[in-house]
């Protein structure tokens, strides 16, 4: 799809302009060495949601398949992507919801048409 294309493109921008801002030598951008991979996913830390640096090594994984480039990340890369999911920031944290009540239940049964499977479905659902 488009966005995905124009995410991984970005995931890619950043990861280069990541590497020369910490002076990285090009030999290691391509294939990507797994150390610099982990580097650029902790410098994510607190800053973004486990999710979008999931996104973003997605993103330089497809772009090294592209480029016909040797995919370096490992075990220590789940590491670090763990580690920045559990440091991610209060922001992306949505507040718990109420648990669905058997009052909450027995309104909504009464607003739908059992008779209708979109309906059948959202009960279901709930």
């Amino acid at each position: 799809a488009p966005s995905t294309l124009q995410g991984y493109n970005s995931a890619v921008n950043r990861f280069i302009r990541f590497c020369r801002k910490e002076k990285i030598q090009r030999r290691f951008w391509l294939p990507a060495d797994e150390l610099v991979l982990c580097a650029f996913a902790a410098s994510s830390k607190g800053r973004h949601a486990g999710s979008t640096v999931r996104n973003a090594i997605a993103g330089l994984k497809a772009w090294h398949a592209a480029q016909n480039a040797e995919w370096k990340g490992g075990k220590q890369l789940k590491y670090i992507l763990n580690g920045v999911e559990n440091q991610r920031p209060l922001s992306s944290r949505c507040p718990p919801c109420f648990p669905v009540s058997r009052n909450f239940l027995r309104i909504l049964r009464a607003k739908l048409n059992l008779s209708n499977p979109v309906d059948i479905a959202v009960f279901a659902a709930a």
